[in-house]
C-alpha cells in the first residue's frame, strides 16, 4: 500500500508513535501510578509533619533531661518538684489545691 492512499489523519499516529507512547507514559506516571504526583505530595506533607513532631519531641526530651538534672542535684528544686507534683507537705502546713 502506498502512503498517498491514506489520509494524513490515519498516517500521523504511525509516524509519531514514539511521541504518543511518551505522552501516554507521562500521563500514566503523573496520574495513575502508585507513586503519582498526588501521592508524592501527600507523602511529602506527612514527612514534613513527622519531622516537625520529631523536632518538638527532641526539644521536650532535652528540656526534661535538664529538669531531671536540676531536680537530682539541687535540694531546693527537689523539694519544689515533690511539693508541686506529689502534693507533699511539711508537718503542720496546709496545702490548697487551685484548679486552673
Amino acid at each position: 500500500m502506498h502512503d498517498s492512499n491514506y489520509p494524513l489523519l490515519y498516517r500521523w499516529p504511525f509516524k509519531h508513535y514514539r511521541l504518543i507512547l511518551l505522552a501516554l507514559f507521562i500521563i500514566y506516571m503523573t496520574f495513575f501510578d502508585r507513586y503519582c504526583l498526588i501521592n508524592q505530595y501527600k507523602i511529602y506533607t506527612e514527612l514534613r509533619d513527622l519531622r516537625a513532631k520529631s523536632k518538638w519531641y527532641k526539644q521536650q526530651t532535652e528540656y526534661y533531661r535538664m529538669r531531671l538534672q536540676q531536680v537530682l542535684h539541687n535540694p531546693e528544686e527537689t523539694e519544689r518538684f515533690v511539693r508541686e507534683n506529689y502534693l507533699m507537705q511539711r508537718p503542720g502546713e496546709k496545702v490548697f489545691i487551685v484548679d486552673r
